[in-house]
């Protein structure tokens, strides 16, 4: 008998004056969201590392990101940029958009979808699928093709360390 996995729903606190890197962070723009070790802020590795580490012993599903009313967006604008850019070569997917609004990009293209619009991503069209708010994006996704699992997946971009090599 497997156990199942304990459901953990993590907290990120991203808040502060600006005053402790200054003059560099402020009150607009703190330290937590300054990519001062690479191309990641230091909030987007904080958010990266949470889904990297989930295991067989817990999962999550969900994030709660604590934040001033001031730094909502900028916040919410970083946590899309760490949506993966990837393509399927054996499958296509229909998506329809339950609840909330999507940043849909396609090749070049992007595109906002709201609630019910659907989308048609053929075999091989390079995608991201963003949330373009602060509530939760609920879609449904079918899936056609002749290999519909993982192993379908080759992920461009990636902020997880999943992308293709």
């Amino acid at each position: 008998m497997t156990q199942a996995a304990l459901q953990v729903l993590p907290v990120i606190l991203c808040g502060g004056s600006g005053s402790r890197l200054w003059p560099l962070s402020r009150t607009g723009f703190p330290k937590q969201f300054f990519a001062l070790t690479g191309k990641e802020s230091f909030f987007q590795l904080a958010a990266s590392r949470l889904h990297a580490s989930a295991n067989k012993l817990f999962s999550i599903t969900r994030s709660l990101f604590v934040t001033s009313e001031e730094h909502r967006f900028l916040a919410l604008g970083q946590l899309r940029e760490l949506s993966s850019l990837k393509k399927y070569p054996r499958r296509a997917a229909h998506s329809t958009i339950v609840n909330g609004s999507a940043e849909m990009t396609y090749g070049y293209k992007v595109t906002v979808l709201s609630e019910n619009q659907l989308t048609y991503i053929p075999l091989s069209e390079t995608h991201r699928l963003a949330n373009e708010e602060v509530t939760d994006l609920e879609i449904i996704e079918v899936q056609t093709g002749s290999y519909l699992r993982e192993g379908d997946i080759i992920r461009l971009q990636d902020t997880y360390g999943r992308a293709s090599q």
